[in-house]
């Protein structure tokens, strides 16, 4: 009896380890995608077909599996991305990125929703063969300056490591706010903005 009960906290502990670093894969995921899937709305010309290529391609370079053997198509199963409104939320009507037809005027930002299914270890035990790990982002682009709001918005539903900022020699125009930490690394950044934050 004590052997088994060793052996259920083992696998608490690895597959629950295992659990929050895949969670933590389709988190980086869903924020390159969504980061990146915005700023290709602000590109020049942009397709939905394109900005669908793009946000699978970020995805996918950041872990994301691709689930039909080409990599930066319009087609990852682990993937799904919404147009959303300068507030964020997804617009009414047709939202699903890659079933519009064309991005819908109104669309000033990206949902993106990346899934990573991996094998349990120990779990397997009592019947658990895989796990899930699912992740949310979104971005939303605000144009011109003024009361628009700021450069770059944080928003987590787990309020840890909002804005995770590891690089060096960036510039942002703009404010920063995020709803709990901002982490900086690197080296000569720069914001020309206020910077807010709640811990």
């Amino acid at each position: 009896l004590t052997m088994i009960v060793l052996l259920g906290f083992a696998g608490l502990a690895i597959d629950g380890g295992n659990a929050y670093v895949h969670r933590r894969i389709a988190q980086n995921a869903a924020d390159a995608a969504a980061f990146g899937g915005t700023a290709y709305l602000a590109g020049a010309n942009p397709t939905e077909n394109g900005l669908l290529a793009e946000i699978n391609r970020l995805a996918e370079a950041n872990s994301i599996p691709d689930s039909n053997g080409t990599t930066g198509d319009t087609v990852n199963s682990n993937v799904t991305a919404y147009y959303v409104d300068a507030n964020g939320n997804r617009l009414s009507g047709c939202n699903q990125i890659g079933t519009c037809s064309s991005i819908p005027a109104a669309a000033l930002g990206v949902e993106a929703k990346a899934r990573f299914e991996f094998s349990a270890s120990f779990a397997q035990l009592v019947g658990f063969s895989t796990f899930v790990a699912d992740a949310r982002a979104v971005a939303v682009l605000h144009r011109g300056g003024g009361s628009s709001g700021p450069a770059i918005f944080g928003g987590s539903q787990t309020c840890q490591n909002t804005i995770d900022w590891s690089g060096s020699t960036t510039n942002i125009i703009g404010g920063v706010h995020s709803n709990n930490d901002i982490k900086v690394g690197g080296q000569t950044n720069t914001i020309t903005g206020s910077v807010t934050y709640v811990t």
